[in-house]
C-alpha cells in the first residue's frame, strides 16, 4: 500500500473540519506500521483478488477512495471548482484529504470555493447505512409516494440538520402536495389590494429564504401559508395573474408540481 504523507501539509490540515491534530490521531482509520505518519491515507491499494484491478508500475491494484474523487475533480473540473456537496460525516477525513491532494497537485488551497454539508438521515436514532441494513431505497418509496411527495418531504427539512426518517412526514408531504395542487384561484368582483400585497410578501419570503443559507424549508413554509391564504380568499384580475406567476416561479425553482403550474 502507498500512502499520502499528510505531515508535509500540516499548515492547512484541519481548517475545514476544525479537528485538532490530536483528535485526528485518535480517529485513525487505517492503522499500518508502514506509515510514516499515523494519519497518512492510502492513495494506492494493492490487491490479491484479480477480479478487479489496474496493472501499473505499482503493481496490480486500484486507487484509494480520496484519490478516486480527486481524479474526477482533476479530469472534469481542471483541478478547481466552485461547489462540493456531501454529508457532514465526510468532512473528515474525506473532504480534508481531497483538499490536501489538490494542494499537492495544484499548489492551491483550497481548490473548492464552497462546501455544502448536509445532515445525515437516521432511522430509530441510528444513521442509515448499508452496513447496518437500515436503508430505505427510492424504488420502494415510489411505490407509495410520487416524486412531488418526496421533494416536499426533503425540502421541508433544513439541509444541514440530521433528519429522522418517519413515514408520518411523508404522509404530511402528500397532504401538502394536495393542498397546493388542488388550489383554484377564485375571482372577485372587487379589488383585492391587501391580498395582492400579501402574495408579494410571501414571494419575497420565499426568495429571501433561499438566499439565507439555502433555507428552502422556510421557503416551502411561505408557499404553504400562501396556499392557505388563497384557499380562503378571492382575487381580482391583477391578483390572479400575480398568484399564477408566483406559483409558476415556486414550481420552477423547486421542481414541485411542474405539470400543474407550467401553463399558469
Amino acid at each position: 500500500m502507498e500512502y499520502f504523507a499528510i505531515h508535509l501539509f500540516l499548515k492547512n490540515i484541519g481548517l475545514l473540519s476544525k479537528i485538532t491534530k490530536e483528535e485526528m490521531r485518535e480517529m485513525i482509520l487505517e492503522p499500518n506500521i508502514k506509515k510514516r505518519n499515523p494519519t497518512d491515507f492510502r492513495i494506492w491499494i494493492k490487491i490479491k483478488d484479480e477480479s478487479f484491478f489496474y496493472d501499473t508500475i505499482f503493481g496490480k491494484g486500484f486507487v484509494g477512495w480520496h484519490m478516486q474523487d480527486y481524479s474526477v475533480i482533476e479530469k472534469y473540473f481542471n483541478g478547481t471548482y466552485d461547489f462540493h456537496l456531501g454529508a457532514k460525516d465526510l468532512i473528515y477525513p474525506h473532504h480534508e484529504f481531497i483538499l490536501l491532494l489538490g494542494e499537492y497537485y495544484r499548489g492551491i488551497y483550497p481548490i473548492v470555493k464552497h462546501f455544502i454539508h448536509t445532515g445525515v438521515i437516521t432511522k430509530n436514532g441510528e444513521k442509515m447505512s448499508k452496513s447496518l441494513g437500515n436503508v430505505i431505497y427510492l424504488d420502494k418509496l415510489l411505490a407509495n409516494y410520487d416524486s412531488d411527495d418526496l421533494r416536499i418531504y426533503i425540502f421541508s427539512k433544513k439541509y444541514s440538520e440530521d433528519v429522522e426518517f418517519k413515514v408520518e412526514d411523508l404522509e404530511e408531504a402528500k397532504r401538502i402536495k394536495e393542498l397546493i395542487k388542488n388550489l383554484n384561484f377564485k375571482k372577485s368582483n372587487m379589488r383585492t389590494d391587501k391580498i395582492n400585497k400579501e402574495i408579494l410578501n410571501y414571494y419575497n419570503d420565499f426568495i429571501s429564504n433561499l438566499d439565507n443559507d439555502i433555507s428552502i424549508n422556510e421557503s416551502l413554509k411561505a408557499w404553504i401559508n400562501l396556499s392557505y391564504l388563497l384557499r380562503d380568499h378571492e382575487l381580482d384580475e391583477e391578483g390572479i395573474i400575480l398568484a399564477k406567476n408566483t406559483y409558476k416561479t415556486f414550481s420552477q425553482i423547486t421542481g414541485i408540481l411542474l405539470d400543474r403550474f407550467s401553463e399558469e
